[in-house]
C-alpha cells in the first residue's frame, strides 16, 4: 500500500507559493502581493482582510476553474475549524470590491452545489522576486509547480553533480549516497508505518479522530438567546422586529419554525428547556424594570403561565427537573443571591451568597450528577478593569465553594456542563483579551485541572445569552458579525447623496475624524490589531500613520489639524493619548487610577474635554474634567453621571448622555442647563453629536425593523425630525466636516446566526 502523495503534494504546493518571500500574482490593473498578503489596484493599496485575501489567492490557484466549499477552506485554515459563514464573510468582501466585468460577468461565480470560480478578464502571470532586481515572470496558467518535473529536476541535479565530480572525490561520493539511500529508506519506513497507524484503512487503523464541526442552524438571521433541547432535535430564539419580540421553536437542520408565544412589547430573554423536553421557561422583563418574570410554555406552543418574579438570569435545571437554580439581586441591599427553587417556583432556598463587593455574573448551571452547581462572580473593588471574573463551583447539599478556573476573566456569560461532566463550555473573555478579537469567544474548561481551550478562533463575537449543550456533548451558539465602511454624503441632502469611501470589514466603527483640508483620519482593523489610518475625503490616498497599540477607540482631531485624540489600554485602565497628524510625537494626556475614553476637543484646539470614571480604592464616581492639550493641567469642571461628551461648535455648551435622557451642561462651570428626553431606542456609542448650528443635536435611532438611521432633536424643544432613510444596517460611528457641509459615517451590517458545535474537547 502506498500513501497518497498527490493530496500531500497539493497541500506542499499552496504552503510553498504562500512561503515564498516575494511572490506576486499580476491580473488587468490588479498586483497581488502572496507573502505580505495586500492586494494593489493601479498601484494603490486595497485594504482587505488578510483572510479575505488568502481567499483570494485560493481562488487565483485554479484560475477558471471550479473550487469546492470543503477544499477552499482547507487550504485556507489549516488545521483551524471554522464556520462556513467565515468563508461566507471573505467572499462577499471580494465580491464588494471587484464588482462585475465590463461583460456583466462576475469575477468570482458562484456555481451551485459545485463551488466557486475566479473569472479574471485575461491570463493571469505570476512574478517571482528571488532577491532585489532579480525577478521571473510566468504564465500562472501553468502550474507552479508540475509533480514529475519537482522530483525529476531534484535527481538530475544530483546526477549531474555525482558525474562531474572528481575522481578523488567519487569515493566520498559513493558514502554520501549511500548514507542517503539508508536515510530515504529509514525515512520512507517511518513515514510507511506513521501513514498505516494514523490514516489507514478501516479495516486495519483504529477510530479515527473526530474533528470539530460547526454547523449553520440558520440564514443571516438577527437572533438572540438561542437554547438546544438535551437530545438536539430543537431549538428557540427570540428576534426583535416590528418593535416586538418574537420566541421561535424551529427544528435542527429544517428552516421552517413555529412561533409558540404572542408578539410583545416586553423584553424576553433567557430561554431554557426543561430536562424532558415538554416546556421552553423564558425571561420576560416589562419596561425599564431591572428584574423579570419566569415563564412556562409547552414546547410546541399553548397557554403560557407564570412561574416565579424577581430573577435576572436564565434558569438551570437539575438532572431530574425538580428544581432549578437562578440568581436574584436585591437593589435595597446590592448583594446577589444564587437561588434554588422547586420547578414551579416554589420552596426557595439561597444556595450562594457572595461576599462583600462581589456580585454574581450570571444564573449558574447544575452539573449531570446534581450534586453542584457552577457560576462566575465579578470582585467589584478591583482596582482595574481586567481580570474580576472568577468561575466558582459550589456543593449543593454542603454549600461548600471551589475554585473552577485557574485564570481569571475579564467577563464570563452563560455557561452549561457538558453532558458527560467533565468540563463547563460558556461565553467568556480571558484576562486582558477584552480589547482584541478574541473576546466574547466559546471557552471549554476542563473541571478536572481548571484549564481552558478557546473553542472558537476569534474574529465574530458571540451573544452572551447562548449557551446550552445536547446529550452527546454539542454545544448551541450564536455568532455576531458585524461590517462597518465609512461613507460620505452632503448635510444639504443627507438622504441621497450618500457615497462609500472604504471596503474594509471595520473601517470608522472606532471613530472618524475629520481634519482640515479634506482629509479624514479613521480607525481600521489591520488583522488583529486597530490602528489609525488617513485618507483624502473622496477615499484615496489611504495610509496607515499607528499602530502602537493593539486596541485603540474614539479617535478625534484638534480643529487645528495637528493632532489626533484616542483612547487606549494600559495596566487595565483606558487613558486618552495624543499623536501628531503624521503619526509621531506620542503622549499620554491623562494618567492615574482613572479610566477616560470618549472625548471632544474644543474650538481652539488647546482643552480636551472628557468624562473620568474615577476610582478611589472604595467607590466610584464619574468626573467632566478638560486638560491641556499638551497634558500639564487639568481641570475638574463638576461631578457627573452622563457619559460620551460633545462640545458645542462655539465650545460653550457640551452635550452627555445620561439613562436616555440629553443633558447640556456649561462649559465653562458645568452647570447643568437643560435635560431633553432621548428618542427610544437611541444609540449613543459616540453621544449626541452637535448639528453645524449649534441648534440641535444628532444620534442614531433604531426603527420597526432594527434599522438606525440619524435622527435630529432641537435644543428648544420642537419635535425630531429623521435625517437619514436607510433600509438596513447599523450606523455605528457619525461626525461632521470642520465646514459642516459633510458628514461621515461608518455603517455596515449585523450578521446573527445559531451555531451547532460538535467534537469540540
Amino acid at each position: 500500500m502506498s500513501p497518497n502523495l498527490g493530496l500531500i503534494y497539493s497541500e506542499f504546493n499552496f504552503n510553498v507559493l504562500n512561503d515564498c518571500e516575494k511572490t506576486f500574482f499580476l491580473f488587468e490593473n490588479y498586483r497581488l502581493d502572496v507573502s505580505r498578503k495586500m492586494l494593489y489596484r493601479d498601484g494603490e493599496e486595497l485594504s482587505l482582510p488578510p483572510k479575505a485575501v488568502e481567499t483570494l489567492g485560493a481562488l487565483i490557484a485554479k484560475s477558471g476553474e471550479i473550487v469546492g466549499k470543503e477544499d477552499l477552506i482547507r487550504e485556507i485554515w489549516t488545521d483551524t475549524i471554522v464556520e462556513e459563514s467565515n468563508l461566507a464573510h471573505y467572499l462577499h468582501i471580494l465580491r464588494k470590491t471587484f464588482g462585475n466585468r465590463a461583460d456583466g460577468k462576475p469575477y468570482i461565480e458562484t456555481l451551485r452545489r459545485r463551488g466557486y470560480r475566479f473569472n479574471p478578464v485575461g491570463e493571469v502571470t505570476r512574478e517571482f522576486q528571488k532577491n532585489a532586481g532579480d525577478k521571473e515572470r510566468n504564465d500562472f496558467n501553468a502550474p507552479v509547480f508540475e509533480k514529475e518535473s519537482f522530483w525529476k529536476n531534484d535527481l538530475e541535479v544530483f546526477i549531474s553533480s555525482a558525474n562531474s565530480s572528481s575522481k578523488s572525490h567519487r569515493r566520498t561520493n559513493a558514502r554520501f549516497m549511500l548514507a542517503a539511500f539508508i536515510g530515504t529508506l529509514i525515512f520512507g519506513t517511518l513515514f510507511f508505518v506513521y501513514y498505516q497507524r494514523f490514516s489507514g484503512t478501516a479495516e486495519n487503523s483504529p477510530a479515527k479522530f473526530k474533528e470539530m464541526s460547526v454547523i449553520n442552524l440558520t440564514d443571516n438571521s438577527g437572533i438572540y438567546s438561542a437554547n438546544i433541547s438535551r437530545d438536539g432535535k430543537y431549538f428557540t430564539y427570540f428576534e426583535f422586529k416590528d418593535k416586538k419580540y418574537h420566541l421561535y421553536l424551529q427544528q435542527t437542520g429544517q428552516p421552517s419554525r413555529l412561533e409558540i408565544i404572542p408578539p410583545t412589547e416586553n423584553l424576553v430573554t433567557g430561554s431554557t428547556f426543561s430536562p424532558n423536553g415538554e416546556f421552553i421557561y423564558f425571561v420576560g422583563v416589562e419596561g425599564d424594570n431591572l428584574h423579570g418574570t419566569l415563564y412556562r410554555v409547552p414546547t410546541l406552543g399553548g397557554k403560557m403561565s407564570e412561574v416565579l418574579k424577581d430573577i435576572v438570569t436564565p434558569v438551570s435545571f437539575s438532572p431530574d427537573g425538580s428544581e432549578m437554580v437562578f440568581a436574584r439581586y436585591s437593589e435595597e441591599s446590592r448583594a446577589s443571591f444564587l437561588i434554588i427553587a422547586s420547578a414551579d417556583g416554589s420552596r426557595e432556598r439561597i444556595l450562594y451568597k457572595p461576599d462583600a463587593k462581589k456580585t454574581l455574573a450570571n444564573g449558574g448551571t447544575w452539573s449531570p450528577d446534581g450534586k453542584a452547581v457552577a457560576f462566575s462572580e465579578i470582585d467589584q473593588i478591583e482596582e482595574a478593569q481586567s481580570g474580576r471574573y472568577s468561575i466558582l463551583g459550589v456543593d449543593v447539599q454542603s454549600g461548600e465553594t471551589r475554585t473552577l478556573s485557574r485564570e481569571k476573566w475579564e467577563n464570563c456569560f452563560r455557561m452549561d456542563w457538558t453532558r458527560d461532566g467533565e468540563g463547563l463550555v460558556f461565553i467568556g473573555t480571558r484576562a486582558g483579551e477584552g480589547l482584541s478579537v478574541y473576546r466574547d469567544q466559546v471557552y471549554y474548561l476542563s473541571t478536572a485541572n481548571g484549564e481552558s481551550k478557546r473553542i472558537t478562533n476569534g474574529g465574530n463575537l458571540y451573544d452572551s445569552e447562548t449557551m446550552t449543550t445536547t446529550n452527546d456533548n454539542a454545544l448551541i451558539a450564536v455568532s455576531v458579525n458585524r461590517h462597518s465602511q465609512i461613507y460620505k454624503t452632503s448635510t444639504a441632502d443627507l438622504s441621497n447623496s450618500e457615497v462609500r469611501l472604504t471596503n474594509g470589514q471595520a473601517d470608522g466603527r472606532g471613530g472618524i475624524a475629520p481634519v482640515p483640508g479634506e482629509r479624514l483620519g479613521f480607525i481600521s482593523r489591520n488583522g488583529e490589531n486597530l490602528g489609525i489610518w488617513t485618507m483624502n475625503a473622496d477615499g484615496s490616498e489611504r495610509r496607515q500613520v499607528f499602530n502602537e497599540f493593539s486596541f485603540l477607540e474614539e479617535l478625534r482631531a484638534t480643529p487645528d489639524g495637528k493632532y489626533f485624540i484616542f483612547a487606549a489600554q494600559k495596566d487595565g485602565l483606558s487613558h486618552l493619548y495624543r499623536i501628531d497628524y503624521a503619526g509621531g510625537n506620542l503622549k499620554q494626556l491623562t494618567d492615574g487610577k482613572s479610566t477616560e475614553v470618549d472625548s471632544t476637543v474644543s474650538p481652539d484646539s488647546r482643552w480636551v474635554f472628557y468624562v473620568s470614571d474615577v476610582f478611589d480604592g472604595e467607590n466610584r464616581k464619574k468626573q467632566l474634567r478638560k486638560t491641556s492639550i499638551d497634558g500639564s493641567e487639568t481641570v475638574v469642571i463638576c461631578d457627573v453621571n452622563g457619559e460620551t461628551p460633545n462640545l458645542s461648535p462655539d465650545g460653550k455648551l457640551i452635550s452627555l448622555v445620561e439613562n436616555n435622557k440629553l443633558k447640556i451642561y456649561s462649559a465653562q462651570n458645568g452647570e447643568l442647563l437643560k435635560t431633553l428626553e432621548a428618542l427610544k431606542p437611541g444609540a449613543f456609542y459616540t453621544g449626541a453629536k452637535w448639528m453645524p448650528d449649534g441648534k440641535s443635536l444628532v444620534y442614531p435611532v433604531a426603527d420597526d425593523k432594527d434599522v438606525l438611521n440619524l435622527w435630529q432633536q432641537p435644543l428648544d424643544g420642537s419635535p425630531p425630525r429623521r435625517l437619514t432613510k436607510f433600509n438596513s444596517g447599523s450606523i455605528y460611528f457619525h461626525a461632521f466636516a470642520d465646514d459642516g457641509k459633510t458628514l461621515y459615517l461608518a455603517r455596515g451590517e449585523q450578521i446573527r446566526n445559531a451555531l451547532l458545535i460538535k467534537n469540540f474537547k
